[in-house]
């Protein structure tokens, strides 16, 4: 599935309250559980469109200067009417150019 994912400029997002995950291009991340809610630890979130993940960027990650990626999302899914969704794996493919 073609979705969406922003990251700071150096590949990392929160994880958590205190950890980060650093992400590699074309490399899949390791499998969550799917477990809990969509803002838990059990998931990791995505974007149904490269503009909402910008527009919702300042009321969810709230990255300075974000890269917006196109991602290979899998595994279990889950969503939240449409705002942003979540997977139990993803792998960043390219980035979006706006």
């Amino acid at each position: 599935m073609k979705k969406y994912k922003l990251t700071t400029q150096d590949l990392k997002t929160r994880k958590g309250l205190y950890n980060e995950t650093q992400w590699e291009v074309g490399v899949w991340s390791p499998e969550l559980s799917g477990r809990g809610d969509l803002c838990g630890e059990g998931w990791y979130h995505y974007y149904h469109d490269p503009l909402l993940a910008a527009f919702m960027n300042p009321a969810h990650a709230n990255i300075y200067n974000p890269v917006c990626w196109e991602i290979s999302a899998q595994g279990k899914h889950l969503d939240d009417n449409g705002v942003k969704g979540g997977c139990t794996k993803i792998k960043l493919v390219k980035k979006v150019i706006y």
